[in-house]
């Protein structure tokens, strides 16, 4: 199936607040975008988005999506599937000419005045086949019971989810959902208590320990980040230009995706076996192809390596870090790298994308890119803290720190804009068996948490679902 993405629906024009077109007049521009699509004409597509918008995602590229979709057959009339006010969902069909009629999900962002803020096209995930809906505790009485029933129940259809749990606060007001089972067949749901594996959202707490260490003058986020390594590594540099805290942090080092050392053969203790002395002897081996900060390229490795600085620079362990200055002060009691006997026994049961039951992992050598484990209650926990505004080592991490022109990231943390939400930060987490995303709303004070034991789902647009449904 060839990938139709143009762009994220998180890249958007910049006008936060601005005001957003009514149904009507999206319904509008959908039906004049599958026109001008099945024309071919990509001056009139460009000519439909704000000029924001146009210039974050390219008119080049823009232009070559239009003639590969109209080269490939002809889409129907929109039908819409769901109405989130800055997003809307219309399902269209491909009708392509030699090959079978592909299905597609068309989601627009439309200001007031009837121009794009958000495009994308993506092929739509077939229903999951389940013979009955998944159990809940979610008593369905208030609005925000009502807005998450409904985001929860799309995922559902389309993924093959074992349990969810939700959980969201605004201002003073919190709530948690939890559906399907922490193990598959028992018939337990999930509780705010169940512990799940977080996997890389615990980079944006390497990222708050970042920030910590800068604002105790620790660490300096333009310094080489061999002035805080062992050795010399004459390696970790490119035409002359080394890799600086600032490129480990925003993903554009350059160092690759995982550690070289960490084995490749899908077992679930891969990163069980790996090791620190391990990490320093894989950056010894490192040929850096391109210029630091000028590409993004996610690394694992990069924000294990933060780790380890944050160790050699405070003389503690990674963990130890972790508890002093985040899960203490925030009453996280349930989270935590090693398990303590009462997490080990609310650990739910990890499955892969196809309801398999799999392995839980530990992260060894990179504890500080996916290594915590916690609950939905605790991490609600972390994401208030997060927002707490005199928090200058949070306010800290969420502040853009990315070159300009590459994805926006804070330390670790992705950010992004809403029109209805303002600025905001947010970061997925996945492991083999579990799946998981966080989403921050600053000037809403909306935290959103979904997780779940189930890997390689895609959480991350069922949070920003829920987000827009309670901010409607």
């Amino acid at each position: 199936m060839l990938p139709l993405a143009l762009a994220s629906l998180m890249l958007r024009s910049p006008t936060a607040g601005a005001e957003i077109g009514n149904l009507a007049e999206a319904n509008k521009v959908a039906a004049r975008l599958v026109e001008l699509f099945n024309g071919g004409d990509a001056p009139g597509v460009s000519a439909q988005a704000e000029p924001e918008y146009l210039e974050a995602v390219g008119k080049e590229r823009l232009s070559g999506l239009v003639q590969r979709v109209h080269s490939m057959g002809t889409l129907s009339a929109p039908k819409l599937v769901v109405d989130l006010g800055e997003q809307r969902q219309y399902r269209v069909v491909l009708a392509r000419k030699e090959q079978p009629d592909l299905v597609l999900l068309l989601k627009l962002g439309v200001g007031r005045d009837g121009k794009l803020f958000a495009l994308g096209l993506d092929p739509e995930k077939p229903s999951v086949v389940r013979t009955e809906p998944l159990a809940t505790d979610n008593p369905g009485k208030n609005g925000w019971d009502k807005a998450v029933q409904a985001a929860v129940a799309r995922f559902a259809e389309k993924n093959s989810t074992v349990g969810i749990s939700v959980a969201v606060a605004q201002g003073n007001r919190q709530a948690f959902y939890n559906y399907g089972e922490v193990e598959s067949g028992v018939g337990v749901i999930p509780t705010p208590r169940t512990v799940y594996e977080i996997g890389s959202i615990t980079k944006t707490m390497t990222g708050f320990l970042i920030g910590q260490a800068i604002l105790d003058g620790k660490l300096d986020l333009d310094a080489d980040i061999r002035s805080y390594l062992p050795g010399m590594y004459p390696n970790l540099e490119f035409e002359g230009k080394p890799i600086l805290l600032r490129h480990l942090v925003t993903h554009t080092s350059g160092l690759p995706a995982n550690p070289p050392g960490i084995p490749d053969d899908g077992k679930a203790d891969a990163y069980a076996r790996y090791n620190h002395a391990a990490l320093l002897s894989d950056l010894e081996g490192i040929k850096l192809t391109r210029l630091p900060g000028s590409t993004y390229g996610y690394s694992n490795m990069g924000g294990g390596l933060a780790g380890l600085i944050l160790e050699r620079t405070y003389g503690q362990p990674f963990e130890a870090l972790l508890k002093r200055h985040i899960f203490s002060p925030a009453k996280m009691t349930r989270t935590g790298i090693a398990l303590t006997p009462e997490m080990d026994r609310a650990y739910a049961l990890p499955y892969d994308n196809s309801r398999a039951k799999t392995d839980r992992w530990i992260v060894n050598g990179i504890e500080s890119a996916g290594a915590v484990r916690s609950t939905p209650e605790d991490m609600l926990r972390y994401a208030r803290f997060s927002l707490d505004g005199k928090n200058r080592a949070a306010a800290l991490s969420q502040r853009l720190q990315s070159p300009k022109g590459l994805k926006p990231f804070g330390l670790f943390w992705v950010r992004a804009d809403s029109r209805l939400g303002g600025a905001y930060v947010n970061h997925e987490g996945g492991t083999g068996g579990f799946t998981g995303h966080i989403l921050l709303m600053p000037k809403k004070r909306l935290s959103v948490v979904v997780l779940t034991n189930s890997g390689e789902e895609e959480t991350g647009p069922l949070a920003y679902e829920i987000a827009l449904r309670l901010l409607k």
